[in-house]
């Protein structure tokens, strides 16, 4: 019975797709910090039974069509009911299963289910929340990972900025998507030396401000800007450079 209870939470056992759309929409809800929990991937029909005995009486689980052996053995109706299906893309490794990764909060935050939704929708998956099971994500068939479109005008910012001698990633900048709010205090620091040649975050920040590169510099002081607002920042710091 423990192993039809126990989760398999594997990334690694789903299949190929679904182990890059897994790893995608980590990314994604870390960039964003959401802090997602992956509570599980692979399933057996074994375990799949099991599950649909949960909230059902025996005569349920039959009619669903859970083998006799699992329905007199399992059947528990005083239960919630937590499939409606004995055909999950679990059984595929098309399907993964998250919550939130703080105790007492894991499936009780709305909010929280609800941007993790959208993050599944812009990346071409099915959320569960459409059909009531919002902690569910899963693949569908000829998913492909989403082609970003490219932006010129920051790849060639980027490349601007680190021929001037400022030494940060190229890959990490040059697209809106791969811009991470953590690093930026790091970026704005190493501008600050190499344009004003002031160490810290706070004075690059103040010296971009007289500059005129930054115009708003209270989301900048207050550490509130936004993936788009760093864009901007990096192709107005090219413009500087001339």
């Amino acid at each position: 019975m423990s192993n039809l209870i126990k989760q398999c939470r594997d990334i690694k056992q789903l299949s190929a797709q679904a182990q890059k759309a897994c790893a995608l929409f980590m990314e994604e809800c870390e960039r964003q910090k959401l802090n997602v929990l992956i509570v599980e991937t692979l399933r057996t029909r074994e375990r799949q039974y099991y599950l649909a005995c949960q909230g059902r009486t025996v005569a349920q689980a039959k009619a669903m069509g859970v083998p006799a052996t699992f329905a007199d053995k399992y059947a528990n109706p005083s239960q919630k009911q937590v499939t409606w299906t004995l055909d999950s893309n679990h059984l595929d490794g098309m399907a993964f299963d998250f919550c939130k990764n703080v105790k007492g909060q894991e499936y009780s935050d709305k909010t929280f289910f609800n941007k993790c939704g959208k993050i599944v929708s812009d990346l071409g998956l099915e959320w569960g929340g459409a059909f009531g099971d919002s902690p569910h994500v899963q693949v569908p068939k000829g998913w492909k990972e989403p082609v970003m479109k490219e932006d010129g005008e920051l790849k060639k910012a980027v490349t601007k900025i680190i021929d001037s001698g400022i030494q940060i990633n190229d890959a990490s900048w040059n697209r809106l998507d791969r811009i991470n709010l953590k690093n930026v205090p790091a970026l704005i620091s190493k501008i600050g030396i190499r344009l004003f040649d002031v160490g810290g975050y706070d004075l690059a920040v103040t010296k971009m401000v007289e500059a005129k590169i930054i115009s708003s510099p209270a989301i900048w002081k207050d550490k509130k800007y936004t993936e788009k607002n760093v864009r901007d920042l990096i192709v107005k710091v090219s413009n500087y450079l001339g």
